[in-house]
């Protein structure tokens, strides 16, 4: 992995002056001819420092230029747009959601959790999955892409978010585990609310690049309180069934985030019911073949001899079914809320 950057003397200084961001290795440049094509390389570049004939034809590798207010210039399809300028902490976050995408680091330093990793590199778990709480698959059409799931239980609280960056490929996993590093600082000790929502979605319309967005469903079970907080924002409707069958659907009630400025979060609220399957499901998903194979869940009641060593419902695992005719990343979550 090697950084370039063409930047300004005073950012030179602040990356210096960064203790994240100065423990990499930086080559500053001149000129963007002088870095190499290489899959693995970064340039970094302030939209100011290229000259009025400077090209970047050619560029092979991953760019984010900053303070492009308007792309007056040819940029490559790679190559992310940012009009804001460089903000160094900012692209420290940036950093660490390239290098989890890249592979260079370990997601367990989320919160200094121990995280279980599940689909490849990006979803994460705080319990073993595909077990009588939760089952989570995402099945990218590249090596990795913009699904992903995260499954977050500290005692009586647990947080599901299935998150879907447009595109596919390492562009939309980096949007992706950008936004679920957000999630976590921001929802990790905080309950679902409209306040916190509207943070999540105001730092989604500053970081992402122009034209880029995430669509999220989240989540929260309060297992003390009883009660189960669902939040849609541009995904397939969240569905409360019981045996595969719909009880209840939560559609989408707000646009995508980083679409534009959030408007008031709608946060709803419905009883934790026994017996309950919660389903998040992408687009690239068939519902209807997951509720198909949810409805043969095997309930086993309690009262009637299963034993404590054994859950309170048979389990297996449940595939994930990509929807016929659709070239996209499929993803779902579902919990099982246990009969008592």
């Amino acid at each position: 992995m090697r950084l370039y950057a063409l930047v300004s003397e005073t950012t030179r200084r602040q990356i210096g002056a960064d203790p994240w961001l100065s423990s990499f290795a930086w080559q500053f440049i001149d000129e963007p001819g002088e870095v190499p094509t290489a899959p693995s390389s970064l340039l970094v570049l302030e939209a100011g420092q290229l000259s009025a004939s400077c090209t970047l034809d050619g560029l092979g590798c991953a760019c984010w230029c900053f303070g492009v207010e308007t792309p007056e210039k040819a940029f490559p399809p790679h190559c992310d747009l940012f009009a804001q300028p460089l903000d160094t902490a900012w692209l420290g976050d940036r950093l660490l959601a390239w290098m989890w995408v890249e592979g260079e680091l370990s997601p367990a330093c989320l919160a200094g959790a121990a995280l279980t990793l599940a689909n490849g590199r990006l979803s994460v778990a705080t319990v073993p999955l595909n077990t009588r709480a939760v089952q989570i698959a995402v099945s990218p059409t590249d090596l990795v892409g913009g699904d992903m799931a995260l499954y977050w239980r500290q005692g009586d609280r647990a947080l599901a978010v299935l998150a879907d960056a447009i595109g596919h490929g390492d562009i939309a996993a980096l949007d992706v585990a950008q936004f679920m590093l957000d999630v976590v600082r921001l929802l990790r000790t905080a309950h679902l609310s409209p306040d916190a929502l509207t943070q999540l979605c105001h730092h989604q319309a500053a970081r992402l690049a122009r034209g880029r967005f995430v669509a999220a469903a989240l989540v929260e079970m309060d297992f003390t309180a009883g009660t189960l907080a669902v939040v849609n924002a541009g995904m397939p409707p969240v569905l409360c069934l019981r045996a595969g069958q719909s009880l209840m659907t939560y559609p989408s009630t707000q646009p995508p985030l980083g679409l534009a400025d959030c408007p008031c979060p709608i946060v709803q609220v419905a009883p934790l019911r026994p017996g309950h399957q919660w389903l998040l499901a992408s687009d690239g998903a068939d519902v209807a073949a997951l509720c198909r194979e949810l409805a043969a869940v095997e309930f086993v009641d309690l009262a009637q001899g299963a034993s404590k060593a054994h859950p309170s419902f048979s389990m297996r695992t449940i595939p994930i079914a990509k929807a016929p005719g659709i070239v996209d990343d499929a993803s779902q979550i579902v919990l099982f809320i246990p009969d008592k």
